[in-house]
């Protein structure tokens, strides 16, 4: 079809055609189907009376149980419908009454026709009678179908009363816990807040005990509880070794007094929180200190206290008290800017996610057997000894943390990292048998001895820039999988390559040395042993720095 522009213009059934094709690109299909995009409209269709016939059966299943009152129009025009049927019904009987006793009356005798008339008007009045059952059997079904409506209708809504009834108490009485909680945590809250230690204690145990029975409330208590060990206090205000003829003034002893009670207040929370989250490992009992099931009334009675599971601990910035968190179970912890008063006990441990990022260790610190994926420990200072055996975690950072006196990470793993940059070992340091993925040292400065015996270095390994001040030792370290070009060694040790091994051991070259009446020198270093020498044509090789069985190459 051209119009008078002489345009070309599409006809009804192209332009529906075209409708239609559009139609078929929008339905998403498999791609099986949209190769067979003859069927592709079936298809639709048969999904589309499908989805029809799913919303009638909800219709009907919705209005099955919505009766309605019925309309007086309703009402109406029934008993309209009932009467002409009656009528109809009525009308039949006697026109076929009538038909029956139709009969010529001229050849009867009188008495004949007395009695046919008598039998006539006893027909007609058998008709009235049978209409009228019909009409009452018909009301009567009617009443009965009536009355089985009202009392079904009844029964739903009794039904439907009860329910609200019973979602009413179910609610009401939420409402009233919900209330008890609240109001039970409010006044634990304040007793928390007194400045009479007794008060503060009663207070900790009331939430210990709503913590017990409400587990939706557990996070915000933990949070209540962490957020009192955040509060300023300087254990140094107590002075327990001193003598009371010492105190100067009735200010001092009651300041002294005053330290005492928060320190106890504090330690219960410590104990509370511990006693929660303390997860034993019965398969393997561990005689590390600080691994003793947890004292509490609960468990004196028997009865295993009840673990907070799920819970997260932020104490960051708090001051902790001879902390002893050995065997807990934790997802995640904060501990960023914690001072750790007296010793800090996390042996057997287990963390998903733990930070303690520029925490100060004033005592010594336990992490022996501790499971983390995530170990962060940047920026912190152990003051004392820092003991880590047979840790176990993905990551370990530990940039520019300050060890002022000896620490021990014998046989960990830490599988994809232990980052040490820029570290102080001020004291000596082992690692013997440990596994590392990246092992990170640059800008270490080692005071004392640092031993790597028997380690294993399955990615990169860093010393750049490290100092040593006193004995290195990798004796019996291997690198296994990995690139020579990727490891910087301290001064003097290096990657060496056994002929036909796996692995690659750390080597460390020493020099040579002559004897006068050798005619071979003396190669000291090479590879490992317990072997004193070997004689080879003459010459002695001494072995005096071992790593590994030795393998001359």
């Amino acid at each position: 079809m051209i119009s008078k522009r002489g345009i070309r213009q599409s006809s009804p059934m192209k332009r529906g055609r075209m409708r239609a094709r559009r139609w078929l690109s929008s339905v998403t299909l498999h791609d099986t189907d949209r190769r067979s995009w003859f069927w592709a409209p079936w298809k639709r269709a048969n999904i589309a009376g499908k989805a029809s016939k799913v919303r009638k059966a909800g219709k009907r299943a919705r209005d099955w149980g919505n009766y309605k009152p019925l309309h007086p129009i309703t009402l109406a025009v029934g008993t309209l419908v009932l009467l002409l049927l009656v009528l109809a019904a009525g009308a039949w009987m006697w026109s076929t009454a009538l038909d029956a006793n139709n009969l010529p009356l001229d050849s009867l005798t009188p008495a004949e026709q007395v009695d046919i008339a008598l039998r006539r008007t006893q027909i007609q009045l058998d008709a009235i009678r049978n209409a009228l059952g019909v009409a009452a059997a018909l009301g009567a079904v009617v009443a009965l179908l009536l009355a089985l409506r009202r009392q079904y209708v009844k029964e739903r809504v009794d039904r439907d009363d009860l329910y609200v009834k019973q979602r009413t108490v179910a609610y009401a009485e939420v409402d009233a816990t919900e209330k008890r909680i609240t109001e039970l945590y409010v006044k634990a809250a304040e007793q928390l807040g007194s400045e009479k230690a007794p008060i503060r204690m009663a207070g900790i145990y009331a939430l210990e005990r709503l913590a017990d029975d409400t587990p939706g409330q557990r996070q915000t208590i933990v949070d209540l509880l962490c957020a009192y060990l955040r509060m300023p206090f300087n254990p140094s205000d107590i002075k327990v070794d001193l003598a009371a003829s010492e105190i100067e003034s009735d200010e001092q002893r009651t300041k002294l007094d005053i330290a005492l009670r928060e320190r106890e207040v504090r330690l219960t929370i410590q104990s509370v929180l511990r006693r929660h989250l303390y997860q034993p490992d019965f398969s393997q009992p561990s005689s590390i200190s600080g691994s003793s099931v947890p004292s509490s009334n609960s468990a004196l009675s028997g009865v295993r206290p009840i673990r907070w599971d799920g819970v997260a601990l932020n104490l960051a910035g708090a001051s902790l008290l001879d902390l002893d968190f050995s065997s807990v179970e934790v997802d995640r912890a904060v501990f960023d800017g914690a001072v750790f008063f007296g010793k800090s006990m996390f042996s057997s441990s287990r963390w998903d996610h733990a930070t303690f990022i520029g925490a100060t260790f004033a005592g010594l610190a336990d992490f022996r057997e501790v499971q983390a994926s995530v170990l962060a420990m940047s920026g912190s200072t152990f003051v004392q000894s820092a003991w880590f055996e047979n840790v176990r975690c993905k990551v370990l950072d530990a940039i520019a943390v300050v060890f002022q006196s000896d620490s021990g990470f014998e046989n960990a793993y830490f599988y994809d990292k232990g980052a040490f940059d820029s570290s102080l070992f001020l004291g000596n340091v082992g690692f013997d048998g440990a596994r590392f993925g990246v092992a990170a040292f640059e800008g270490s400065l080692f005071g004392g001895r640092a031993g790597f015996p028997r380690c294993s270095f399955h990615d990169s390994i860093n010393f750049r820039k490290a100092t040593f001040d006193a004995e290195v030792e990798f004796e019996g370290s291997l690198v296994v999988r990995a690139s020579l070009n990727r490891h910087v060694l301290p001064t003097g040790w290096s990657v060496g390559h056994y002929v036909g091994a796996e692995s690659s051991a750390v080597v460390r070259f020493l020099g040579i040395e002559s004897e006068p009446e050798d005619d071979y020198p003396t190669v000291i270093a090479m590879p490992s042993s317990q072997v004193g020498c070997c004689v080879r044509g003459g010459g002695t090789f001494g072995i005096r720095s071992g790593l590994g069985h030795a393998q001359f190459f």
